[in-house]
């Protein structure tokens, strides 16, 4: 009997684990969907590719700030407050 139990939590802490390690893995996909439309979007507002520091600074504003000011900035400014926005490390 204990080695059924011991398997049965073995078992159990197994599929906790692979469940949240598929949910981190979904969450992560999810975040990287949300750069991949911003760095688009910033893109055609800019009317050029983003450099590699401004899709770094896009992927921490979205973590920092969230996607809701990020498509604030990215509807509202010109091109070349945009462009400012993504140069200052301090933006908000």
């Amino acid at each position: 009997m204990e080695t059924r139990e011991w398997y049965e939590q073995w078992n159990a802490r197994r599929m906790k684990e692979a469940r949240e390690a598929e949910e981190r893995a979904q969450q992560r996909g999810q975040q990287l969907g949300r750069l991949q439309l911003a760095v688009r979007l910033c893109a055609i507002r800019l009317g050029r590719s983003l450099t590699e520091a401004e899709t770094a600074a896009l992927a921490e504003r979205l973590d920092r700030l969230g996607a809701d000011r990020v498509g604030e900035a990215m509807l509202s400014f010109s091109a070349n407050a945009l462009t400012a926005w993504l140069s200052d490390p301090d933006a908000t």
